[in-house]
């Protein structure tokens, strides 16, 4: 098996709101008849997956069979973070605070 570390394949891209509502909007039956159990976001997290590893795998440059005989890419962590910025800022803060041994500070 051909393994290759993350960070050799870290993509970071946006996603629209529009883009969101239009894929809910196109996937809404498929979604309910074949995986009802999982909440829209772990839907979605499955969907952007597969579509990465159909992408890559046809893709010419990366179809090498002399290390991979199946030609077939796998993605193997995938994540999503929906609109964060406050989240983050609040973390560095109080990474700041614990570097800086503010215990004080971290409320």
């Amino acid at each position: 098996m051909l393994t290759t570390t993350a960070g050799d394949y870290t993509v970071s891209f946006g996603i629209p709101e529009k883009f969101y509502a239009d894929f809910k909007e196109k996937h809404n039956t498929n979604k309910e008849t074949n995986d009802h159990d999982s909440s829209w976001a772990e839907y979605f997290l499955k969907w952007i997956t597969n579509e990465m590893e159909l992408r890559c795998t046809d893709s010419p440059n990366q179809n090498c069979t002399c290390c991979n005989p199946k030609g077939l890419i796998r993605v193997a962590f995938t994540t999503i973070a929906f609109d964060n910025r406050e989240m983050i800022y609040l973390l560095r803060e109080r990474g700041e605070y614990i570097k800086t041994e503010k215990w004080d500070k971290m409320h």
